[in-house]
């Protein structure tokens, strides 16, 4: 029954994932990948290259998460669905961005942006938004930096919720720590960590832990 097999090993990999074993996690859904490939599913198999590419990612295995995020990019494209399309941008533009390669990041960003408008999804939106902001942050532009990261805000705080405000509020303490303003700047980041600590967003409160 290679339909249930593959839907199941997509169900474990999520399991495993939010119980922190990404190894494993990857291995059940490689093990999909290849089922929905024999059985042409095309929708599931692009769904379950969507979260490979991000365990992956989650793992520091930046060579594996391109190679599955161009297969994925390359179905999706085939069936015309631009959502997985651009979380898929949006990822390999983070992959980018870790490599010292903010100009492709930028690029790759602004492609997902264009398509995520055609959406109903403000979260991929003000994610992207927050993106750029911190690649004109590592670039050292400090002036576009923070106006992405006002527009992502506006956006975080029109249609987002304790994860998205989070997420802005980090990048906004960031911005301002890069200017000197180190007291405004442990102010976001507290903030930051009361709403994802809310959200339950382990990684990206981690995050803001360690700034």
């Amino acid at each position: 029954d290679v339909y249930n097999i593959a839907h199941t090993s997509d169900q474990l990999a999520a399991a495993l994932g939010l119980a922190g074993r990404l190894a494993e996690a990857a291995g059940y859904l490689e093990r999909a990948r290849q089922r929905w490939m024999k059985l042409g599913n095309d929708n599931r198999l692009v769904e379950t290259i969507t979260n490979l590419a991000m365990m992956y990612y989650s793992q520091g295995n930046h060579e594996n998460s391109e190679n599955v995020i161009k297969q994925g990019l390359e179905k999706a494209r085939a069936i015309g669905n631009p959502r997985p399309e651009v979380y898929l941008l949006a990822s390999l533009a983070d992959i980018k961005r870790d490599a010292g390669n903010c100009a492709a990041a930028l690029e790759l960003y602004t492609s997902a942006l264009d398509q995520a408008w055609s959406l109903d999804d403000a979260y991929v939106r003000i994610y992207i938004a927050d993106s750029v902001a911190n690649t004109y942050r590592l670039m050292g532009d400090l002036m576009n930096g923070e106006s992405w990261a006002k527009r992502a805000m506006a956006e975080a705080e029109k249609r987002g919720g304790a994860l998205e405000i989070g997420l802005c509020l980090t990048t906004n303490g960031l911005l301002l720590r890069h200017q000197g303003d180190l007291k405004e700047a442990a102010d976001y980041l507290e903030k930051a960590t009361v709403l994802l600590k809310e959200a339950d967003a382990r990684r990206e409160l981690a995050l803001a832990y360690l700034h």
